[in-house]
């Protein structure tokens, strides 16, 4: 029997027959919210959740009532009742999703309708099929033969275009080779752009040696050098007088400050506690169900809690909010 998603549902439950004759009616069972198990697509027997105690009816059947929780799972229901005197008794349900219900049992289902309208498109695609197929196919046919056609009739001349083509694009590459050649040999056009690279170098050369244009050069950029290393010096003297006049910066970074952390509810905070909490934050931590723990310095081995996170969720979490 089919049950809709997620709707209550009141139904006659038995036959609750003795369990010493197998046919005797248990009319007087008091049968509890709690006798009541249901399982839901396969899974694991539950006392029902709706709190209405069954009610005998007639002749050993009995009324139960199931509310919205107990049909919320889509497949397999089933309701199991084994009371002390009596007969188990089973009863199997089918819950489906509610559009699936309504196109089957409401008073205006539509599955019906719908079958028949894909059953009167699909005939339509027949007789379309069968009355123009046929002549499409011709349509069809006609158009390839007329490609044979052609192609046996003009086909040949494109290709001997290609080919004139190809021909002529050829003998122009080759008359270039050729003119490349003449501009390799002695007194060529590149051979005497080499000639005029070669006196460049021969130029350069002469630059470089003792006395000359780039030797000069570099013993210029020496000296300047050698002002910058002066000015250098002068720096890092100065430098080190700024280094006596702040030693007391020096000593802020290596002293030891109180270790604290700031409430969850402060609006400020010391520039120690923001420190501590960094520390903490990026240091040890244990995830707790939804709860982030955060720890203080270690000390002599053992760790205590700095901080609490809540995070909105145990599996896929998308932030995290302090709550102590």
């Amino acid at each position: 029997m089919f049950l809709k998603q997620s709707t209550a549902y009141t139904f006659r439950m038995g036959p609750f027959l003795d369990d010493t004759d197998g046919k005797t009616a248990e009319t007087g069972l008091t049968i509890e919210d709690s006798h009541i198990r249901v399982s839901k697509a396969g899974g694991n027997f539950i006392d029902k959740n709706e709190t209405t105690n069954a009610a005998h009816d007639e002749a050993g059947f009995y009324v139960v009532i199931l509310d919205t929780t107990d049909t919320n799972t889509v497949g397999e229901l089933q309701i199991a009742i084994h009371m002390s005197g009596a007969l188990p008794v089973f009863k199997t349900f089918q819950v489906v999703e509610e559009d699936i219900y309504a196109a089957f049992f409401a008073g205006s289902a539509t599955l019906v309708t719908k079958i028949d309208a894909i059953d009167t498109v699909v005939d339509a695609i027949l007789v379309d099929t069968g009355t123009t197929l046929d002549g499409k196919i011709d349509t069809i046919d006609g158009i390839v033969d007329a490609i044979l056609v052609d192609t046996g009739t003009t086909l040949d001349g494109k290709l001997d275009t290609i080919d004139n083509f190809l021909d002529t694009e050829v003998a122009a590459i080759l008359a270039d080779t050729n003119e490349l050649q003449t501009d390799w040999a002695n007194g060529g056009r590149l051979d005497l752009l080499l000639d005029a690279v070669l006196a460049d170098t021969n130029e350069m050369q002469g630059d470089l040696a003792n006395g000359g244009r780039l030797d000069l050069l570099v013993d210029s950029i020496i000296s300047k050098v050698d002002v910058v290393d002066g000015i250098v010096d002068s720096i890092l003297v100065d430098t080190a007088e700024i280094g006596s006049a702040g030693a007391g910066l020096t000593a802020l970074w290596t002293t030891d400050i109180v270790e604290a952390y700031a409430g969850p509810t402060e609006t400020a905070c010391t520039p120690a506690q923001l420190l501590y909490m960094i520390f903490s934050c990026v240091g040890s931590y244990a995830i707790s169900s939804d709860k982030i723990i955060t720890y203080d310095l270690p000390g002599s081995g053992s760790m205590s809690q700095a901080m609490r996170f809540d995070m909105d969720s145990t599996s896929s979490p998308t932030y995290r909010k302090r709550d102590a």
